[in-house]
């Protein structure tokens, strides 16, 4: 069995949440940001876990200091983008020159290299294959931007169900899928799902996976605050937004406490990633080029 698991934070204001575009301006949740995430750096500290923050371009801009605390507390600084943008909507030119800017920004703030990301909604999928190149390119060599299995608008059905090094012009990356899938298919990777979901199956779906898996939660999930959606906000939306969140910060205290976590940079370093599987992505989703060991 595998001995920890990818704890995963993205750092965004509230108010990117893609459920939201074009609903609300995203700088509205500005003020809020380093509190929600201090309060989550404290919950971690409490627990002693550290984590991959997946810090947002332009959050790293407006709160400069808020990065070298993250990494103060000891956890990896991975890179969210710039904006809260889908891939596909970036286009190849426009993704290289914010990856490379938010990349450059967050090592000069942190002090340490920044391998990983994650794309905004988990948007490298078949509708931007492209994109897994100019990660690479950009000088990323972990990825967590795939969600296993089609959710909505996003998401890539990933038939190995378990990490895998994905094939790019420029190179390999080693790729973390978001997504465990639990009784009947429920998918309980973490944010709206560890809200909603019984601890106990949460617990039990990764006590039950073989190698290593990832959750995830965002900064603004722990802990009411007043977000003043704009009235036309469907309900559905404010519903998935701030379902359980009043209760969270306790059920992550323990879940902290019974699943073993760890940071993405410890999985690469103690496993032989190149001994995974290798798939590669194009417009007709991932395909298997090599079965691993």
């Amino acid at each position: 069995m595998v001995n920890a698991h990818i704890l995963s934070v993205d750092v965004e204001r509230w108010s990117d949440a893609t459920l939201l575009a074009g609903q609300v301006q995203r700088d509205v949740g500005q003020p809020l940001v380093r509190a929600q995430t201090e309060r989550v750096l404290r919950i971690l500290a409490q627990a002693s876990v550290r984590a991959t923050f997946f810090v947002l371009g332009e959050v790293a801009r407006d709160n400069p200091g808020l990065v070298q605390e993250i990494a103060d507390h000891g956890h990896e600084i991975g890179c969210h983008g710039w904006t809260h943008d889908l891939l596909a909507d970036l286009g190849r030119e426009r993704l290289e020159h914010d990856l490379s800017r938010a990349r450059r920004l967050l090592q000069e703030l942190s002090g340490q290299p920044v391998a990983a990301f994650r794309a905004p909604t988990w948007s490298l999928d078949r509708q931007a294959p492209w994109a897994a190149a100019v990660i690479r390119q950009t000088g990323f060599t972990v990825d967590m931007s795939i969600f296993d299995g089609r959710h909505g608008p996003y998401g890539e059905p990933i038939s190995i169900g378990r990490p895998f090094r994905l094939a790019t012009s420029g190179g390999d990356l080693w790729e973390f899928p978001t997504s465990v899938r639990s009784w009947s298919g429920l998918r309980v990777g973490g944010g709206f799902y560890w809200r909603v979901l019984p601890r106990r199956w949460v617990a039990a779906s990764y006590a039950a996976k073989a190698h290593p898996a990832v959750g995830y939660l965002h900064p603004w999930e722990v802990g009411r605050v007043d977000w003043q959606f704009p009235e036309a906000v469907p309900a559905g939306v404010r519903f998935t937004m701030t379902a359980g969140v009043d209760a969270f910060e306790e059920k992550l205290g323990w879940l902290l406490s019974v699943i073993p976590w760890q940071r993405s940079c410890d999985v690469v370093e103690s496993e032989v990633v190149e001994q995974w599987p290798r798939l590669s992505l194009s417009a007709s989703g991932l395909k298997v080029v090599e079965e691993g060991e």
